[in-house]
């Protein structure tokens, strides 16, 4: 075999080794932009993917519900199941965010005791056996106040007292009432306003007319 001969098989052989790494980079190149063209896919995959139920239930290891997300009322919250003595219920309504004890037994409402923030301003209610009463303490702009109020014998409005910044209030189911303190009132007769002290009793009758007042 001639020198020239040799040296042109030689230069074959590296010619077809060339050709064969440029094969198998093309094929690496391939499959490597596939694989990254997957993971961008799969990315903008999840950050759009969503799942949508009625109920969302989280149950313990006999199947019992412990916990569930889902919409009570119109109102989407989440309710933490006890052990059959109460549960606690945290939601968010049109009216503001609000956390809820609810104490339950026999399947009846023994008590409820609710936080909440409105745009008023943040308030603290608290139910009574069987909802016969409830008392409400709240902070607004007029500054705090306390609330006691008593279900009536027919199942209707009871009893209610107030106290606020301006004095007491009381007030019965039949519309009478008493303000033991700051009262602002206008005289039928002349449009006269007048502001009572905070040493004044007031008294109204059902047509919130004054009745007697002192001084």
């Amino acid at each position: 075999m001639s020198l020239e001969t040799l040296a042109t098989k030689t230069i074959l052989e590296r010619l077809e080794n060339l050709e064969r790494q440029n094969r198998r980079l093309k094929q690496a190149t391939a499959v490597s932009l596939l694989v990254l063209s997957s993971l961008v896919l799969m990315a903008q995959t999840a950050t759009h993917r969503s799942l949508e139920a009625n109920a969302f239930v989280l149950v313990d290891q006999n199947g019992n519900h412990s916990a569930e997300l889902s919409m009570r009322g119109g109102v989407p919250g989440l309710t933490i199941f006890g052990t059959g003595k109460g549960n606690i219920w945290l939601a968010a309504g049109e009216a503001g965010p609000f956390l809820s004890l609810e104490g339950v037994e026999g399947g009846l409402a023994k008590g409820l005791a609710t936080l909440g923030v409105t745009k008023t301003g943040p308030s603290l209610s608290l139910g009574g056996w069987f909802s016969k009463g409830s008392v409400s303490l709240a902070v607004n702009k007029a500054g705090p106040s306390l609330s006691l109020l008593l279900e009536g014998t027919d199942g209707g409005l009871g009893e209610m007292s107030s106290l606020d910044a301006n004095g007491l209030l009381v007030e019965d189911s039949q519309g009478f009432r008493s303000v033991l303190g700051v009262t602002k009132t206008v005289r039928t007769t002349t449009g006269e306003q007048r502001k009572s002290s905070a040493a004044a009793l007031t008294m109204f009758g059902k047509d919130n007319k004054v009745i007697w007042s002192a001084p």
